[in-house]
């Protein structure tokens, strides 16, 4: 997201995304578990986890999400 804050918004028009993105970094898919996601997310260092189905992009997944929803679980089942 950094990267692409960088860019005059005047270039939005003709900027392709594979010129601002970060390589390398994981992507989930549906079928992971939310301890996949978590590990996935600690293992890249990174707060923000892309979804795909194949070719896909269906979501992203936040770490911040994750730690809301065990918040709330923790709160109905305590």
């Amino acid at each position: 997201l950094e990267a692409m804050s960088d860019i005059d918004r005047d270039d939005w028009h003709q900027t392709k995304i594979e010129e601002v993105m970060t390589g390398g970094l994981p992507v989930a898919q549906p079928g992971w578990t939310v301890r996949d996601a978590v590990l996935a997310l600690e293992e890249s260092r990174c707060e923000l986890l892309a979804v795909c189905d194949g070719e896909q992009f269906v979501g992203t997944v936040k770490l911040d999400d994750i730690v809301k929803l065990d918040e709330i679980l923790d709160e109905t089942h305590g």
